[in-house]
């Protein structure tokens, strides 16, 4: 019996430690101000042969004297790095928000910035699906953005020649039952859309959304 009980107390000890480090959200240790924390890094080569890496970038900040740490991370940034056909690296250019790669087109490399708003109220999170286009080796400002639906999968069909359109296609996925209704009972319908947009350079044209069954 009291072998059993000492198994129990080292058991429990265990799940405690793996508890504190298992979060994936740093500590706050007195004394030992915040560091910057680099998120995931995407690349994409565009249809010129150029080299874009996207870096995301997170920082903490610096606590004042007598305050406590903070676990809040300042808004994201994304630093964008060109390497040009020759090798050269360009100076990277900072854009604010995550940025996830869809894919380069003839027009444009596509990207997704995912922007959360941290404050005492709850702002929900927006996508904008962005064009890039890179001349000179300098990334230019995104030339156009439309928003994508919150949880839709983004494809790309890149055109052959300037005679066509990038094609790029937003689907929502599927709804879990389990989630919209965890009670018994029915569960209630979401309806579910597709949608095809053609981009030429300069805006995009977005279609009209197809419902899926």
């Amino acid at each position: 019996m009291r072998r059993l009980f000492v198994m129990l107390i080292v058991l429990c000890m265990g799940s405690v430690v793996y508890a504190q480090v298992g979060r994936g959200v740093p500590a706050a240790f007195p004394g030992v101000a915040p560091v910057p924390f680099y998120g995931p890094s995407t690349s994409v080569i565009d249809r010129n042969g150029n080299l874009l890496v996207f870096d995301a970038l997170y920082s903490y900040p610096t606590p004042m004297p007598g305050q406590p740490v903070s676990l809040q991370p300042t808004p994201a940034k994304t630093r964008v790095t060109v390497i040009t056909t020759d090798g050269t690296a360009k100076p990277p250019v900072e854009y604010d928000g995550a940025f996830q790669v869809v894919g380069a087109g003839w027009y444009a490399v596509y990207a997704i910035v995912n922007a959360y708003v941290a404050g005492p109220t709850a702002v929900p999170p927006t996508r904008r699906l962005l064009a890039f286009n890179v001349v000179v080796g300098v990334p230019l400002s995104p030339l156009a953005a439309i928003d994508v639906p919150l949880r839709a999968e983004v494809q790309l069909s890149a055109a052959r020649d300037s005679s066509g359109s990038d094609i790029i296609s937003f689907v929502d996925p599927l709804s879990d039952p389990l989630i919209l209704a965890p009670a018994a009972g029915s569960a209630p319908i979401a309806r579910r859309f597709a949608q095809i947009l053609k981009y030429t350079g300069a805006n995009f044209v977005a279609g009209t959304p197809i419902p899926l069954p």
